[in-house]
């Protein structure tokens, strides 16, 4: 596996996914030991990351509606997840720019994904979304240092 750019196996892809889990165990977005976290869990594939979940009312603004904060958050970490199985190293969100677009349901699943979009030295752009059933809910781009 090349440390930065290139074709990366799927099977090493994967491998490097259940590393992260352990790594970041105590993460509030994915980590498993976190009793207060999102338990998030991504399988990697060959364009990026993906999870779906549930998210319970505890996280709500309105009446039924996820908060924008914690959408937010799950495509942060889901970005985050995306360049760590890619190039092993734990990158910094340097900015995250996000579009709203329909409100994101209570406790019916939504789904994640990102996928890196390009790279110039240690600097990577991303892009996620995150669609209840099959409409784009949320939509975000970053822009994240390697370290």
């Amino acid at each position: 596996m090349e440390s930065r750019g290139g074709d990366v196996d799927v099977k090493e892809k994967k491998n490097s996914n259940e590393k992260s889990r352990d790594f970041h165990s105590t993460c509030f977005a994915c980590g498993a030991d976190n009793p207060s976290g999102l338990h998030l869990q991504f399988e990697v594939n060959e364009n990026g990351v993906r999870a779906t979940t549930v998210i319970s009312q505890r996280f709500q603004s309105y009446e039924g509606v996820i908060h924008g904060g914690i959408l937010a958050t799950i495509l942060d970490a889901a970005m985050l997840h995306c360049l760590h199985s890619q190039f092993r190293l734990n990158p910094i969100t340097c900015r995250l720019d996000l579009r709203y677009r329909q409100r994101a349901p209570i406790g019916e699943p939504v789904t994640v994904q990102a996928f890196m979009i390009n790279q110039r030295r240690d600097m990577c752009w991303v892009r996620g979304t995150i669609q209840c059933g099959d409409k784009i809910c949320t939509e975000a781009t970053g822009v994240f240092r390697l370290e």
